[in-house]
């Protein structure tokens, strides 16, 4: 009865298993998930074939940034692969992840072991940049796009036309939604969109105790109100703004 049973055009149950499917992907290959390796495997990195994407050059500035705040970081309390082999408390938070009665992340990275900085580093930038920058530009676009419903409808009411058949207004107002379900599909995307708690890179300083980590988080700091700077810049050429990267804009961790 909530809004994925009133609005997409699947069962409950159905919306639940695509759910399931893609998040068993994810799990089984998680490591192939990160915005380098995604933007590569969808063929849309290369610049020159594809010169106007706003979220590939937008979320790379983000990620670089994250991943030299990450290094930067870790660096602090491992200085060698061999005091990542060595925290007995991070390898069995790993175990935890991979094994089949914790995560079940069975491509937590490449070849299946946590054993040197690098690929800590990675796994480390890839969980928070899915929780701050990926999901800010999933979720607080879905206003711009889906709130006009004949912009994305979230089912059809009609059945698709046959070739011989005729499509017109009539058929096309038919087939989109009824006032009443444009006006829920207009109401949920206002409420997953309305909300920011907190800013991406500005933590609570009682979540660091450590006085060493305050330059580091300055360091990213400066960086994201750089990004900002360089992301406003590009949006005044652009022929439409894209405005859900900016680092003002994203919080740490997943709002709604």
């Amino acid at each position: 009865g909530g809004f994925v049973d009133r609005l997409l055009a699947g069962t409950l149950e159905a919306s639940i298993e695509i759910i399931k499917t893609s998040y068993r992907q994810r799990l089984d290959n998680f490591a192939d998930y990160t915005l380098p390796k995604q933007l590569a495997f969808r063929q849309v990195d290369d610049t020159s074939r594809l010169p106007d994407y706003p979220y590939r050059d937008d979320a790379l500035l983000l990620w670089q940034a994250t991943e030299t705040y990450v290094k930067d970081y870790l660096s602090l309390y491992y200085t060698s692969d061999a005091d990542v082999n060595e925290d007995t408390e991070l390898q069995a938070w790993v175990r935890k992840l991979m094994s089949p009665e914790g995560g079940s992340i069975k491509k937590l990275v490449s070849d299946g072991k946590l054993d040197t900085l690098a690929k800590l580093i990675e796994v480390v930038t890839q969980i928070i940049f899915i929780a701050g920058p990926q999901h800010a530009a999933v979720n607080y676009s879905q206003y711009d796009y889906l709130a006009f419903c004949a912009n994305i409808p979230l089912a059809g009411y009609q059945s698709p036309p046959k070739a011989s058949e005729e499509v017109d207004m009539d058929y096309i107002l038919r087939l989109l939604p009824p006032q009443a379900q444009a006006t829920y599909q207009l109401e949920i995307m206002h409420t997953l969109t309305a909300f920011q708690f907190n800013r991406f890179g500005y933590p609570s300083r009682n979540d660091f105790p450590d006085q060493r980590t305050y330059p580091i988080l300055a360091v990213f700091q400066a960086k994201l109100k750089a990004i900002e700077n360089e992301i406003d810049r590009r949006n005044s050429t652009r022929i439409t703004p894209y405005i859900f990267l900016k680092p003002s804009r994203i919080p740490n961790s997943i709002n709604i």
